[in-house]
């Protein structure tokens, strides 16, 4: 069954989106451990969808999944092997992203970047989708984690829990669709930071007007174009500030 899962866990991963890992308070998870959590989790989802379409059971294995645990489930516990293998290919890809597009903003939807970022998205599930039909599977799995750290980079670098959204912003993975309400490049959109300390930072209007915004980014205090907003009698506040 694991072959016939993979047809559809590209597919699932991304329009899943932010559902296929939780964000928990005061916990930060890496773009490995957010990954791996992902594939697991969709690649569940998919066996127990094709043992229902095929009239068969379905047992979920035991939590905190596994890759072997879950082949097993999938009944392919002579693939976990692979399994793992691809899981560690989409999760290298994943944060090679941070090495060869460190300072290209788009891939981590900074500087209020947000189409150029969807637009990753979207150009790579159509590649992704391609590569599958094709059979060319570990393109296609580098192609998904490349995408999926934009994808990831988008509600830990933008202010889309603050603004109090509990759902993922399923705009993300349709072309020509509305992101939300976003900040110009040159609006002041939050306090600069005191030491590590970004607690309400956001600005008060940015949050009543609903408006999405990447704030300023922490590799840039004196390139951004963001205008610093000043803090009195806080010698040591930090110039960046971003909403996370």
């Amino acid at each position: 069954m694991i072959r016939s899962v993979f047809a559809v866990l590209c597919f699932l991963l991304l329009h899943i989106g932010a559902q296929a890992f939780q964000i928990l308070p005061g916990v930060s998870l890496s773009h490995q451990e957010i990954t791996e959590q992902a594939i697991l989790k969709v690649t569940v989802q998919a066996c127990r969808s094709l043992a229902q379409t095929e009239g068969t059971s379905f047992n979920d294995p035991a939590q905190p999944f596994t890759a072997e645990g879950v082949a097993a489930a999938c009944g392919a516990s002579q693939s976990s092997k692979a399994f793992r293998q691809a899981i560690t290919s989409i999760k290298l890809r994943n944060i090679r992203v941070d090495i060869r597009y460190a300072l290209t903003s788009s891939y981590h939807f900074d500087k209020e970047e947000f189409v150029q970022g969807r637009r990753i998205i979207t150009e790579g599930m159509v590649a992704v989708k391609a590569n599958n039909r094709m059979g060319n599977y570990e393109t296609a799995r580098e192609k998904l984690g490349e995408i999926m750290h934009p994808l990831q980079d988008f509600y830990s670098h933008s202010n889309w829990v603050e603004l109090g959204n509990t759902l993922p912003n399923s705009n993300l993975i349709k072309a020509e669709t509305s992101i939300g309400n976003i900040a110009d490049e040159s609006r002041a959109t939050c306090r600069s930071c005191i030491d590590d300390d970004c607690t309400n930072n956001i600005l008060e209007d940015i949050i009543t007007g609903q408006i999405l915004t990447s704030g300023y980014t922490g590799h840039e205090p004196f390139v951004s174009t963001k205008p610093p907003v000043a803090i009195p009698n806080k010698s040591d506040a930090k110039f960046h500030c971003s909403p996370k």
